[in-house]
């Protein structure tokens, strides 16, 4: 630990230090420092106060980190306040190094000896000696080797009974840096015309809305000027602006999704209600035809596939006949006749065994008639075609709608002939083609 005793105006100068970083780190090293008062004037030890400030471009900078080694072992180490400002008290016989960095910056740093310093010389002790640090922004091409060791070296001088920089040492060195500097500008000269012509571009793609061509310039003019707050604020107005479209996007695939899912729900019930009505009304082959529908809108559903087969079961059941008729033919046949009468042709027996074929009849092509007209309310105008493969069997069927009416074709394709039907009925394939075309 460093132990120090403080001359009146060091100790003056520390204090307003304290009370300007309150919470720092400064705060701790000096209270540490004054907690050791007595203790080192007590031993009679002198020390020196180091007023440093740290600049950039000629403007003071806050947050740069300041670390004092000796031989290489850190013993301090705190960050300059808003104006720049850093303070260290260095005790005697030692050789301290004193680092200076920022993250984007180019190092540097002073060796600061306490060495050699006579007893009768101490007196009242050595003013506070001022340091300037000046860093700048690091740059590709640039020669900074030699900003590895100290730019500067302080010692103590026995003629002048105080401590100032060894010329013999910090002279070439500032000889050099001096040409650095100059080297430095033209390139900062250079890349500040690279970074306006980027700039430019950036702003024109950013007016046409060309985003990830502006985003990528704005990030090549960071790349030269880092931290750079006006491409920075615009690659976040950027990114606020595609963020802005994916949502947009996301809502109108969800709205379109949700109108085609309300559309398709809509066009399900309809069939649902027209099957039920059917169904209620024993008009199976129709309430049939309509949930088929309702199953193909809504894949895999209960209860349409559900009625489908209640349907199937109730077409698929035998018929009652009627016993009273034939009971009442054998009764015919079978009683004797007492007196030979002329025939009504009414109630020959030949007469009611053809009402039901021709109830059937009628029946079959009301079903077909309805078939076609819902056909042709299904299907638009023209030639409709729908392919089916079952095994070995492939059929094609052509709905044919002109003028408002439906023609159902069909084309039967098995191993060992093909089959040609109109409305269910055999044709030939000069007619299929003909009339399906």
């Amino acid at each position: 630990m460093l132990t120090v005793s403080l001359p009146a105006n060091v100790y003056q100068k520390m204090m307003i230090g304290i009370v300007k970083n309150r919470g720092s780190s400064l705060l701790v090293l000096l209270a540490l420092s004054l907690s050791n008062y007595s203790l080192a004037s007590n031993q009679s030890k002198w020390e020196i106060g180091v007023d440093g400030k740290v600049t950039k471009n000629g403007v003071a900078l806050g947050g740069a980190l300041v670390s004092l080694k000796i031989n290489s072992k850190e013993e301090a180490k705190i960050k300059t306040t808003g104006n720049g400002k850093f303070i260290f008290l260095l005790q005697p016989d030692n050789t301290y190094i004193i680092e200076i960095s920022k993250p984007g910056l180019v190092s540097k740093s002073i060796e600061f000896s306490t060495k050699n310093v006579p007893d009768d010389k101490v007196g009242k002790g050595f003013p506070p000696f001022p340091i300037l640090i000046e860093l700048f922004e690091e740059i590709e091409g640039l020669d900074i080797a030699f900003l590895e060791e100290p730019i500067g070296k302080i010692r103590y001088y026995d003629k002048a009974d105080n401590f100032d920089y060894d010329e013999s040492y910090t002279k070439p060195i500032q000889a050099r840096l001096k040409r650095l500097m100059k080297n430095y500008a033209l390139k900062m000269k250079e890349l500040q015309v690279r970074y306006n012509e980027i700039i430019v571009r950036a702003d024109a793609s950013f007016d046409m809305g060309t985003y990830s061509t502006a985003i990528s310039a704005y990030k090549s003019a960071l790349s030269i000027k880092r931290n750079d707050k006006y491409a920075g604020e615009r690659i976040n107005e950027i990114q606020h602006i595609l963020e802005e479209k994916k949502q947009k996007k996301l809502d109108a695939r969800t709205r379109v999704h949700e109108t085609k899912k309300k559309a398709l729900l809509d066009k399900y019930n309809r069939f649902i209600d027209r099957a039920d009505n059917e169904f209620n009304g024993e008009d199976y082959s129709r309430a049939r035809l309509s949930y088929m529908e309702a199953a193909k809108v809504k894949a895999d559903d209960e209860y349409a596939i559900g009625r489908i087969e209640e349907i199937n079961n109730i077409l698929s059941a035998p018929k009652e006949t009627s016993s009273s008729y034939s009971g009442q033919t054998e009764y015919i046949k079978e009683k004797p006749s007492p007196k030979p009468k002329k025939p009504r042709s009414k109630k020959k027996p030949v007469r009611k065994a053809i009402i039901p074929a021709v109830k059937d009849l009628i029946s079959k092509e009301e079903q077909l008639k309805s078939h076609l007209q819902q056909l042709a309310l299904e299907y638009g105008e023209g030639v409709t075609e729908i392919i089916k493969v079952e095994g070995n069997k492939k059929t094609i069927t052509r709905i044919v709608v002109r003028s408002g009416m439906a023609t159902k074709y069909k084309k039967i394709m098995y191993g060992f002939g093909t089959y040609y039907k109109k409305n269910g009925v055999d044709i030939t394939k000069t007619i299929f083609d003909i009339e399906t075309k």
